[in-house]
Parts: C-alpha cells; structure tokens; sequence
C-alpha cells in the first residue's frame, strides 16, 4: 500500500502541474474541458488513460499548432509509465503474498 501511495502521489503531482499549464493554456479557448483547475484534472485523466483523448487533443491542435507538445509529453511521462508501475507494484505485492 505505501508503495502504491508514492507512486500514485507522484502521478498527482504530475497531473497537477499539467492540469495548471493545460488551464492556463487551454482556459480562455474551451473553458467546458480546461475552465478550471479541476475540470483540467479531469480531462487529463481522460486523456491519460487514452479514452478519445485524441477528441480533446485536435480542437486545441486547431487553435494552438504546438498543442500536441503539450499531449504527447503528458502521454508519455503519464500514462505509459506511471500506470505500469502502479501495475508493477500491484503484481509485487500480489507475488510476494504467495510466497
């Protein structure tokens, strides 16, 4: 569990700072998705566990061409490598209770 925690609160940091850039960024062009900080969250997480993020990524890659900087850097420090650690953690744990 404690484990899980660190990686999961390191996960939130990172969200937490894109979602800052992303509302800032984003805010003022579709305030529906990146209004506020924690709309930002929330379209981040879409968007880290891959579901359509490819819907929130081209309206911004319309208005703002360098957009996609901004998605495929949160892709790739977020969801590739963050979510398979939690998925390692988990695996450990679930091996070391076997034994």
């Amino acid at each position: 569990i404690k484990r899980v925690f660190y990686v999961s609160l390191l996960l939130f940091i990172i969200l937490y700072v894109y979602a800052s850039f992303g509302s800032i960024l984003f805010g003022s062009t579709e305030p529906e998705r990146w209004g506020d900080l924690g709309i930002s969250m929330i379209t981040l997480v879409q968007v880290l566990t891959l579901s359509s993020w490819e819907n929130v990524m081209l309206p911004m890659q319309e208005v703002f061409w360098c957009s996609w900087v901004y998605f495929y850097s949160f892709i790739a420090i977020g969801s590739i490598p963050f979510l398979n650690l939690i998925i390692a953690v988990l695996v450990d744990v679930v091996t070391n209770n076997k034994n």
